[in-house]
């Protein structure tokens, strides 16, 4: 028996996609080179070092939530989507650009399944039903557009009460509407080179 396991494992691994070590140190190179400047650790940041002098500058600029981000915290949010969505003004400035649109439902509908997600057990079920009310129900105000397998899953996890019955209409929304359509008009758009153009330039200061 044990032997039939290695010769099925053998031959599963016989079609398992692989890629080359090559390759593989290739795209690694190709990260480091991009994300460096990004990295306060291995560039200096502007206008000061905070860890090694009194300095806050640096931490007032780089707060999750600012009035106007630098110019240089724009140009990550259009490395990729997720450098967007990881910074908190990235989603603040992505949503407000989509309320422009008239499109905002998704990025919408995205945030509300991200919360519902950590919300106490107490909260799980009347924030289920908010969200099937709000985004998902055929009419709803904000009706995102999910494809009928999509909406099985979701009405199959409701069932259960379970805080997850949204993931596959929130990997839907993510892949199909944001990452493809959304996000690319928003990098494109003249909203966010106005957010280049009047980003914070921070100068080093003397030590």
């Amino acid at each position: 028996m044990k032997q039939l396991l290695q010769v099925e494992l053998l031959r599963t691994s016989l079609y398992r996609t692989r890629i080359k070590v090559s390759q593989a140190l290739e795209n690694l190179v190709q990260h480091v080179e991009t994300y460096t400047e990004f990295d306060p650790l291995l560039v200096p940041p502007h206008p000061s070092n905070p860890w090694v002098n009194e300095d806050v500058t640096y931490w007032q600029l780089t707060a999750s939530l600012v009035d106007v981000p630098t110019e240089k915290r724009v140009r990550k949010w259009g490395l990729s989507m997720e450098d967007l969505l990881c910074d908190p003004t990235g989603v603040q400035e992505f949503t407000n650009y989509l309320q422009k649109e008239k499109s905002e439902e998704n990025i919408l509908f995205w945030l509300a399944v991200n919360d519902l997600r950590r919300s106490s057990q107490s909260q799980v079920l009347w924030k289920i039903q908010e969200i099937y009310e709000n985004f998902v129900k055929h009419g709803a105000p904000r009706e995102v557009n999910i494809d009928n397998q999509t909406m099985d899953k979701v009405l199959e996890g409701m069932k259960n009460n379970s805080r997850y019955c949204f993931d596959a209409a929130q990997e839907h929304v993510y892949n199909l509407l944001l990452k493809k359509d959304c996000y690319p008009r928003f990098i494109r758009s003249d909203y966010y080179k106005n957010l280049l153009a009047n980003g914070i330039q921070p100068l080093q200061k003397k030590r």
